[in-house]
């Protein structure tokens, strides 16, 4: 219950700050993104990591300033997807997890 008045919350803080929401949607977006790329191609190294996990949030937030309402609805249905076959993962099993395929 706290953690959906949490989110009622900050979903009510963040529309009325709509600016500052599409630069959290968006860094949101390209961490997920960079966190994808990296676990796909099994970066090792952690210097590597983080720099591509950066450049796709700078990325991110770069093209949210041309691109707000595309870039949102695309990060929130990515996001979305991404929680959605994670959920399910946990209860079905057997689903490895990204972050164990190193």
């Amino acid at each position: 219950m706290v953690s959906v008045l949490l989110g009622l919350g900050a979903g009510f803080f963040l529309m009325s700050c709509r600016k500052l929401g599409e630069i959290i949607i968006a860094a949101c977006g390209g961490f997920a993104l960079g966190n994808l790329l990296t676990h796909s191609l099994m970066v090792s190294s952690q210097f590597l990591y983080w720099g591509i996990i950066i450049a796709c949030v700078v990325a991110a937030v770069v093209v949210m300033f041309f691109l707000a309402k595309t870039l949102v609805i695309v990060t929130t249905s990515f996001i979305g997807a991404y929680s959605l076959v994670r959920g399910i993962s946990l209860f079905a099993g057997g689903y490895p997890s990204e972050f164990t395929l190193q």
